[in-house]
């Protein structure tokens, strides 16, 4: 089964070639080519324009569109007034000359021996998160690894409803350091509903 960082750097290919060949995608086009709902492809997309804006790139995500012909509300990388300049800004340039910033996690089996070896041995965390680089992405495999950690149930609740479930950070992203950021033990994997009322038991959102 494919899983999601195996999707983003599917996706990467897919819109490198939409910038190739001067034409924008729908969500639901790419939903279809990832084989996945198009409501969840904005989670794909983010770790995509996280990596863009780290890069200083051109907005590559600013190709997919919605029904009106522009970005979900998701999209931060440009100013909307900006749109047209954007998306020829991707158009022109050369993406062929980047090697995929995901190929990581091109081998289904490659992805799993990661987070084989986060779960055995956390304290890999902070070496590993060097080859990621990218927010987005780690947040991915955060996820991922916690599904695998707590049997894919809320360890709270026991919801084993992937999609209403949330990768939680203990200490926080941005407060964290970089060996903890995908450390499974700074992890709890919450349905939505408990995420809210950790938060507000902490003092404001986590992630």
């Amino acid at each position: 089964m494919t899983n999601q960082a195996e999707r983003v750097y599917r996706a990467w290919n897919i819109l490198t070639e939409c910038a190739r060949q001067q034409t924008p995608i729908t969500y639901k086009q790419l939903g279809d080519e990832l084989g996945m709902h198009h409501r969840p492809v904005r989670f794909i997309l983010g770790a995509i324009q996280d990596y863009c804006l780290a890069e200083r790139l051109p907005p590559l995500t600013i190709l997919v569109i919605n029904q009106k012909g522009r970005p979900g509300s998701g999209f931060i990388a440009l100013d909307p007034d900006r749109f047209d300049e954007g998306r020829q800004e991707v158009y022109s340039y050369q993406w062929q000359r980047l090697p995929n910033p995901f190929g990581f996690a091109s081998d289904g089996t490659q992805y799993k021996s990661i987070l084989d070896q986060l779960l055995a041995r956390p304290q890999d965390a902070e070496d590993i998160y060097r080859r990621v680089k990218v927010r987005g992405t780690g947040q991915i495999i955060f996820r991922d690894l916690l599904l695998r950690a707590y049997g894919r149930r809320c360890c709270f609740s026991g919801l084993a409803i992937p999609e209403g479930l949330e990768a939680v950070h203990i200490v926080p992203w941005a407060s964290c350091e970089k060996k903890d950021r995908l450390n499974v033990t700074n992890g709890l994997l919450l349905s939505s509903l408990h995420h809210r009322l950790f938060d507000g038991l902490c003092g404001g959102p986590r992630v």
